[in-house]
């Protein structure tokens, strides 16, 4: 699921969506939040692995309360917030500052994106405790190694939106999604 937070936006700079990487979420299959949530609400969820801290926003979830029903939510965050009041398990992790990766804009352009700063004390990204998690509970196909590289490259072979693109062909200025070009008419990349 993922968050997809809409607000005012301009002609020239300010876009609608402000989630950085949203375009790239959904290109992999993640839906809309409100699937997601309407889940939790109804209690057909049982647990939940939540990145970020803004899930517990009014106008997608109504508060904390919606969570109750969830027999495990674990939190993988970079600050402290509302949601590790509730959360069973916290896990801090790095900022998009100290990460190494790629993100997807609002046009459809992937973007490596490298460290500017290394944390202060050893620190995990959302994959690397994602893949210690599936090997600490035993999930088929993690064995708790993650490399952003492999990873990467795993995506571009197994997602026709990424064809081609992973985190060693981006370059400096980006490559665009298969397809992006076309479906954003008048914006630049």
């Amino acid at each position: 699921m993922i968050e997809t937070t809409k607000g005012k936006r301009d002609d020239l700079l300010i876009k609608a969506e402000k989630a950085a990487n949203a375009l790239g979420a959904r290109a992999i299959g993640f839906e809309d939040a409100a699937g997601g949530l309407g889940k939790i609400r109804r209690g057909e969820v049982a647990a939940a692995v939540v990145m970020g801290h803004d899930l517990l926003d009014e106008a997608h979830l109504g508060g904390a309360d919606a969570l109750g029903g969830l027999e495990a939510l674990i939190v993988l965050d970079t600050h402290q917030s509302a949601l590790q009041e509730v959360a069973h398990v916290v896990f801090p992790v790095r900022h998009a500052a100290e990460k190494l990766g790629t993100l997807t804009n609002h046009a459809g352009r992937v973007q490596r994106v490298r460290p500017a700063v290394e944390p202060a004390w050893e620190a995990w990204s959302e994959g690397e405790v994602i893949a210690r998690l599936g090997a600490a509970l035993g999930l088929t196909g993690f064995d708790g190694s993650y490399d952003v590289h492999s990873v990467s490259k795993l995506l571009a072979d197994a997602n026709p939106a990424f064809a081609g693109v992973d985190l060693g062909s981006v370059g400096d200025q980006g490559r665009p999604l298969a397809g992006a070009g076309e479906a954003r008419e008048g914006e630049q990349p």
